[in-house]
């Protein structure tokens, strides 16, 4: 077995269990059987933390039953250890609890344990959501999957407080717009008052605390250099500049897929609609016109994004903006605000590159080769596997896809110098516009104050 062991000597006292009910619960329950009492003392211990009843409630329940017993204990025990549970839950009068343990629902979920993890954890999940006491992200908030101390004790009072709302009806999972009114809950919670720190909210305390950890755990100490600086501005404006310049190309891109556009039977846009945007942006330098979508990699940055923040979607051969890109197209503010967090971040190394390349910028226009020399020593100090390892020359091509995504939005002003026989008078000299640096520190924000990841 992988847990702790179930059974053990029937005359053991009861370790750490000091709260008088549950105590005289376990007695009761051992008195009548004497396995399942030793059963019913691991479940109070797990639940209860040898504190009472009152320690108890429906997500731990639930976490424990479905999720935390099959992975730690041997499926031949998980019917036993539900057993033990639904017993002292009942024994302790807590017949709704009762009745979860002993649910079809329990027993649907162990059974997808059963046939693989991943089926588990998908039922669990599944739910978990569908009970209505799983905290949910919030229009402006989102759970780290790894969490500090404040959000952890967030998230508990989230789940008690759903709980409430559910046993008082003030909650229906199921029902008519359920899910907004439980955002509704988890906001109210979140921006309530710390009770450890009453003048701060508790998402103030969270994000102070994701602040502290995204500054402490940053390596080598370059980046926590940069990181720290970031982090004295964050009660500060972003700095004001007219976003249009950074979201014009996306805006066109909505307005195009507007009606639906019909996609090639590759799936690309119309090579007139691809002529247009890379006369209109300056995305093409060669006297011949671009044939393809292909051609132009600005597209491929452009499409991705906007797909991932579900501006567009493609139904089989059209291309169509979604309800919520039209909302955003005539708002360049808006839309600015909502991409400004996401450039760069198709997983999480390209979204360190960005990192990078933004702390970087905001030091100070780059020069030739320095972005890849100055930004390649924190990547392999991080630990991260680069193409690089295989052939330097391969590190530019990773370090400036962001460098080419940040021109494609206008966000940085590039000098060129020209060329003859083939190579540079000079160095390239990049600096960050006015919408660029807002942009560069609203997404270094994001990153200090949102979810850690595991």
């Amino acid at each position: 077995m992988r847990g702790r062991p179930i059974r053990a000597s029937p005359k053991r006292k009861l370790a750490g269990l000091t709260a008088d009910r549950v105590e005289r619960a376990l007695i009761a329950i051992e008195e009548r059987d004497g396995e399942l009492g030793q059963t019913a003392c691991l479940v109070a211990d797990i639940l209860t933390a040898g504190e009472g009843e009152e320690a108890i409630c429906q997500a731990s329940l639930q976490t424990f039953l479905w999720s935390e017993l099959p992975r730690k204990f041997d499926p031949d025990e998980w019917i036993q250890i539900v057993r033990g549970a639904t017993t002292l839950l009942d024994e302790l009068d807590l017949h709704r609890y009762a009745l979860i343990a002993g649910s079809v629902i329990t027993h649907q979920v162990l059974r997808a344990w059963q046939e693989s993890p991943r089926r588990g954890w998908t039922a669990y999940r599944k739910a978990a959501e569908a009970s209505g006491v799983l905290p949910p992200d919030t229009n402006d908030f989102e759970w780290g999957t790894a969490m500090g101390l404040s959000e952890v004790r967030a998230y508990r009072r989230v789940e008690v407080e759903l709980e409430r709302a559910l046993t008082s009806r003030d909650l229906l999972p199921g029902g008519p717009r359920w899910k907004p009114r439980q955002r509704a809950l988890t906001e109210n919670v979140l921006r309530g008052p710390d009770p450890d720190r009453p003048e701060r909210t508790l998402l103030e305390t969270i994000r102070q605390e994701r602040v502290g950890s995204w500054v402490g755990l940053a390596r080598p100490e370059q980046l926590q250099a940069w990181r720290a600086e970031i982090a004295e501005t964050i009660g500060e404006p972003v700095p004001t500049a007219d976003p249009e310049p950074a979201v014009r190309a996306l805006r066109w891109f909505l307005a195009l897929a507007r009606g639906g556009v019909h996609l090639t039977q590759a799936g690309y846009l119309p090579p007139a609609s691809v002529r247009e945007a890379a006369e209109l942006f300056g995305w093409w330098e060669w006297p011949e016109p671009p044939r393809t979508e292909a051609d132009v990699h600005q597209f491929e940055f452009l499409r991705e994004l906007a797909s991932r923040l579900r501006l567009v979607a493609k139904r089989g051969h059209h291309l169509t903006t979604t309800a919520s890109g039209l909302a955003l197209l005539d708002d360049p503010d808006a839309l600015w605000r909502l991409i400004a967090p996401e450039i760069g971040c198709q997983d999480e190394f390209h979204a360190m590159l960005t990192e990078l390349l933004a702390h970087r910028l905001l030091h100070g226009p780059v020069a030739g080769s320095e972005l890849e020399t100055s930004l390649l020593p924190i990547v392999e100090a991080q630990g991260w596997r680069t193409r690089s390892e295989a052939h330097p020359t391969f590190f530019r091509w990773e370090v400036y896809e962001p460098w080419r995504q940040f021109r494609a939005l206008g966000l940085i002003d590039v000098d060129d110098p020209p060329w003859v026989k083939g190579e540079r008078t000079g160095q390239q000299v990049t600096t960050l516009s006015s919408i660029g640096r807002a942009t560069a520190i609203r997404f270094l924000r994001s990153r200090a104050t949102g979810p850690q990841k595991l």
